[in-house]
Formats: structure tokens, C-alpha cells, sequence
């Protein structure tokens, strides 16, 4: 796999004179910000991680999946082997009005006041960030590191399915996984989950020769495990609210005819813009007295504090038009899609400690027409095994009362902390690193630290990571400083073992 583009010299100057240690990090992290690997789609990072391998006389393996796993000889004497674990692929995200498209264009990035970020895209640092980290331990000469194992795996934006279905062997008791976003924290439990997709089959029946189109941006969208807590909004359900009213005032003259998210829509980003396209026959101009009222109910909606005071940047508009000929769903059905975007409670449920970590929350991630009617995607998390189910139970009845096929598309059980030498071999080298101190925590989100150590009992498993913000969104950024940081904390680890 040829990557030809440089790291910026701006970025490359920043390193240099900051965090020396780090250079090989950004060096490989460069190349990879140059590959496509969306989830499902990574045979081209696959390839890189191969021609890695070779170029280096690692031994390599792969499964039926598409996981791969480079074995490093050790250098240090030791017969122990640690895996250093990251995920191959990452969530596209793109400003509104770009035309960015992942498999053909560059990740461009952007040096922001000793942050990387990238020009109107996700950064992909969730998770390249990590493989980058665990390429260079293994080239890199002075680290003096017992066996390794560097385990890259597949669609984990989507449901950590190649986790699930790993099928490598591996002797490493420890594992390190390289894909949290906190600098001086070590994650040492995460929250489970099940992705519920949903689907409405139904056909387009009602015409009509014009339609208004309402729409919600201006969110700030995010990462379901990570900002969540946060009350950014969920554009679906802020169109729900703004439709219930519509459907409460025009009542069987409602119909819809799409509804859709923004173009990469995933169960984990919280949704940061919605259209739904509709119609009240028989069509009435843009002025019409059921447009001016509609618009009424909507300024008077985002007036109130439920909206544009509570989401600060939303933009909500409302417009109509009279050329071309649509079809929309019945009555009925137009009803149940507002009625299961009420109803489907997007955010937190209960606190582990109120208003910073969520026991239990909610996602509606993904909707889309389809020629087959409406179809969505909704993640629940939970540290809680009971209350996971609990939750799952419930939704899974709402999407029977509104016509919704449910199907579990993933299900992962929580990460339960425990006590092990890694972990307080992890706290002692990280009190070292950082001046501040290492705290010990739970993430809310999914790792898959767990799935794998349910295939290997008895291996020992922490999480860790350089600083990000807005993951899966393209405001994305990993702070250099942080990343210098982290590397100086694994590198340490390993030489331990």
C-alpha cells in the first residue's frame, strides 16, 4: 500500500521540538491517515499492516474475518508476550457542504495550538492513533520489549464484530489495548451494549405535486459512549418533537415521504443533523396558510428552552416546494415513524454519577428511507448486565407498537474491572509519566478488551490512549503533547515485562 504524502512540516517541526519521542508515531500515523478504511472496508489498511510485517521479517497471521495479528520476536530476554491491541477501521464524518470522499481523498491535516485535527473531516486518530503507537514499539531500537503481539482488528465502529469473531491465536497473558482518548487514564472496565436495527416495510402510496422539507442542524454531534452524558441533542429526536405538533394539528392530511440523517450515519455518533420531507394534501404555495402556521409552530418550538436555548448553534429550517411529483407514505405509517422518534429516548437513562458517568444510555444512530420503507439503528450501553436487558426489552416492544421488525445486530457484555499486575504495573510506570498523576477508570464506552479476554481467560487487560476530543465527528483532534506522552507510558509497560 503507497503512501507518498509527508507529514506537514509545520506538524513535523511540532514534534520535533516538542515530543522527539514520538516522531516514528507520527511517521506511521501519517501514512495511515493517507489509506481508506471505513468499517467493512479496510482491506487496503489490511495490506499496509501486511507490507509492515514483511518489510520488518514479522510473522504474521489472519482470520476468516479479516483480523491480523504481527508477532514480534523479543529483544529483551524475556519469554513473556503482551498484545498490543487497536482496531483497524474509523467513522467518517464530513462538514456540512464538503465534498470530501473518504475512498478517493487524503485526510488533510490541520496543526491547531498544539492539537492535530483534520480540514473538514474526521481525523481517524479513533483508532489509527493506536496502530501507529504499536507499529513503532516494534521498530522502534530502544525499546527493549519482551514478545509482542500486535493485534489489528475489523469493524469495531460497528459493532466490535471482528472482536466477536476472532479467530487468531494468541499467547500473550497481557493485553494492552491503545484505543482510549484520556492521556493520564487508564481504563480498566467499559460499559456493554446491543445495537437494535429496526424496519419498517412500507410503500409510497399517497401523491401529491409539492412537499415541505423540515431539517435540523447545527448540532454538535459526537460519540455515543463518550459524549452522551453531555445533552448535545439527537437531530432525529429534535424532528420527532417538531412533528408531533405538525401531526397534532393537521392529523390525517399528514404524510411523509423521506426521512434521513446526514450521508455516513453510525449506531455510535450521536445524529447532529435530520430532514424529514412530508406533505398535507392537497398542496398548498409556500404561502399558504398551513406554511405560515407550520413555520409558527416551529419558531415558537425553537424559541422555547427546550431548543435553541438548551442546543446552542441549532439551525432549524422549514421549506416548501411545487415542482415534481412525490409519493408518501400513508397516514398511519407517517404517524407510527413520529410516534417511535418520540418515543425512543435518546440520551441517559440512569447515572453511575450523576451528570459525569452513565450507568445506562441510548442512541438512535441511523435513519434512512429505503425502497423498502424506514430503517433504523439504535445502540443501548450500560455497565449494568440487568439493566441493559431491561432496556433492550423495552425498546424492543416499541419498535413492535410502532411496526418496526426488530434484530439485534451486535451485542458485547461489559468490561467488569478487576484488579491485576498489569494494571498496578500500568498505575506505577504512569505516575512516573505523568506529573499530574494516572487515574483508574470506567468507560462508557465500548472497548474490546473484554470480548477478547472471554476467548483467552486469565489474560490481564487495561485500555489507554492520547487525548482526543469530538471522536466521530469532523471536529476531531488528538493533542501532540498527549500522544508523546502516551507512547513514553506504553513503551515503559512493556519494558516491564
Amino acid at each position: 500500500m503507497k503512501t507518498h504524502l509527508a507529514l506537514p512540516k509545520d506538524i513535523e517541526n511540532y514534534v520535533k521540538n516538542n515530543t522527539p519521542n514520538a516522531e516514528g508515531v507520527w511517521n506511521y500515523f501519517n501514512d495511515i491517515r493517507q489509506i481508506p478504511r471505513l468499517s467493512t472496508k479496510e482491506a487496503a489498511m489490511m495490506q499496509y499492516i501486511i507490507e509492515f510485517a514483511e518489510k520488518n521479517s514479522f510473522d504474521y497471521d489472519a482470520d476468516a474475518t479479516g483480523n491480523l495479528v504481527v508477532r514480534v520476536p523479543s529483544n529483551n530476554g524475556s519469554n513473556n508476550t503482551v498484545c498490543l491491541q487497536s482496531h483497524m477501521d474509523m467513522v467518517a464524518d464530513v462538514a456540512k457542504g464538503s465534498t470530501f470522499d473518504f475512498y478517493k481523498d487524503t485526510i488533510e491535516l490541520v496543526l491547531d495550538n498544539g492539537w492535530i485535527t483534520a480540514k473538514n473531516t474526521s481525523l481517524g486518530a479513533d483508532n489509527g492513533m493506536g496502530i501507529a503507537n504499536a507499529l513503532n514499539i516494534a521498530t522502534d531500537n530502544s525499546v527493549k520489549h519482551p514478545n509482542l503481539e500486535i493485534l489489528c482488528t475489523v469493524n469495531e465502529e460497528t459493532g466490535c464484530n471482528g472482536a466477536d469473531a476472532l479467530g487468531l491465536k494468541l499467547e500473550s497473558k497481557y493485553l494492552i489495548n491503545i484505543d482510549s482518548e484520556d492521556g493520564p487514564v487508564i481504563y480498566n472496565g467499559c460499559a456493554g451494549s446491543i445495537t437494535l436495527n429496526g424496519k419498517l416495510s412500507a410503500k409510497p402510496e399517497i401523491k401529491s405535486d409539492g412537499c415541505y422539507k423540515l431539517t435540523v442542524s447545527g448540532l454538535k454531534g459526537g460519540h455515543s459512549g463518550i459524549e452522551i452524558h453531555e445533552d448535545r441533542g439527537n437531530a432525529f429526536s429534535i424532528v420527532g418533537k417538531l412533528l408531533e405538533r405538525i401531526v397534532a394539528e393537521y392529523k390525517d392530511r399528514f404524510h411523509i415521504i423521506a426521512v434521513n440523517g446526514e450521508e455516513k450515519q453510525a449506531r455510535n455518533k450521536i445524529p447532529k443533523y435530520a430532514e424529514v420531507s412530508f406533505m398535507l394534501p392537497p398542496f398548498e404555495t409556500v404561502n399558504s396558510l398551513s406554511h405560515k402556521y407550520i413555520k409558527h409552530i416551529i419558531k415558537r418550538m425553537s424559541d422555547a428552552d427546550i431548543l435553541s436555548l438548551r442546543y446552542a448553534g441549532i439551525d432549524i429550517q422549514l421549506n416548501a416546494t411545487d415542482h415534481g411529483e412525490y409519493l408518501a407514505f400513508s397516514n398511519k405509517v407517517s404517524k407510527d415513524i413520529v410516534g417511535l422518534m418520540n418515543s425512543d429516548h435518546s440520551g441517559v437513562y440512569s447515572w453511575a454519577i450523576t451528570g459525569e458517568v452513565p450507568h445506562t444510555s441510548s442512541n438512535l444512530g441511523v435513519m434512512k428511507t429505503t425502497e423498502n420503507g424506514i430503517e433504523i439503528t439504535d445502540m443501548i450501553r450500560s455497565t449494568l448486565p440487568q439493566e441493559l436487558e431491561i432496556r433492550y426489552d423495552e425498546l424492543q416492544r416499541l419498535f413492535l407498537e410502532y411496526g418496526f421488525e426488530p434484530k439485534i445486530e451486535g451485542r458485547m457484555d461489559p468490561w467488569n474491572p478487576v484488579e491485576s499486575h498489569l494494571l498496578d504495573t500500568a498505575k506505577e510506570v504512569g505516575n512516573s509519566v505523568y506529573s499530574e498523576g494516572i487515574k483508574v477508570k470506567v468507560v462508557h464506552a465500548g472497548l474490546e478488551c473484554g470480548i477478547i479476554q472471554l476467548k483467552f481467560p486469565g489474560m490481564e487487560a487495561i485500555s489507554i490512549g492520547p487525548e482526543m476530543l469530538h471522536v466521530h465527528t469532523f471536529n476531531e483532534r488528538v493533542n501532540i503533547d498527549s500522544v508523546g506522552k502516551t507512547y513514553d507510558l506504553l513503551k515503559k509497560i512493556v519494558e516491564r515485562f
